[in-house]
Order: structure tokens, then sequence, then C-alpha cells
């Protein structure tokens, strides 16, 4: 029948639309971290950490990029090593040691 294809379709999206909100805003397996005022989502991979933090504006960076580290060690209890920045967005990414 004609209208068949667009209920499968509606279907589909619904489908897709639930699966995204199930993984929320840091992805699948990700803690929600609060330092100060700034909401960090933190995933563990075995030793390889990603921090993601989705404020905006210029003139915060250092302050993120230092309560994302925090953000680290409050998630797993250890410091992260070879942290750093990816460009362009508020994604951090570094290692564990411990």
């Amino acid at each position: 029948r004609r209208g068949d294809g667009m209920i499968r379709t509606a279907f589909a999206a619904i489908a897709l639309i639930g699966l995204a909100a199930c993984a929320g805003p840091g992805g699948a397996g990700a803690q929600e971290i609060a330092v100060d005022d700034d909401i960090f989502y933190v995933r563990t991979d075995g030793s390889s950490v990603v921090v993601r933090n989705f404020s905006t504006g210029v003139m915060n960076q250092t302050r993120l990029f230092a309560h994302a580290r925090q953000a680290v060690t409050q998630a797993t209890g250890c410091a992260p090593v070879d942290f750093r920045q990816e460009p362009g967005v508020n994604t951090y990414t570094g290692t564990l040691t411990c």
C-alpha cells in the first residue's frame, strides 16, 4: 500500500531518536561529572580517556581544560597523562596510567 512506506520510515526515525537519547550527550557509557558549573562527559576505554563538554566561548578555554582534567580524576581516580584538547572542539583526550 502507498502509505506503508511512510509509516515504516516514521517508525525507523522514532527508533533512531530513541537510541540517540539512550546514549546521552556524552555517548554510551560516559559518566556525567560536574566541576564547579561545568558539566563534562567522561568515557574510558582501557587506558584511554575521552572527555566532552558542550560549553561555548573562546575566553573559557583555559578553565575548561583544567576542569576537564579534574573531571577525569573525579571519574577514574587517576590523573590523566598526555592530556590534550582536540583542535576546535571541547573534546579532550588522554591516557590513564593507574
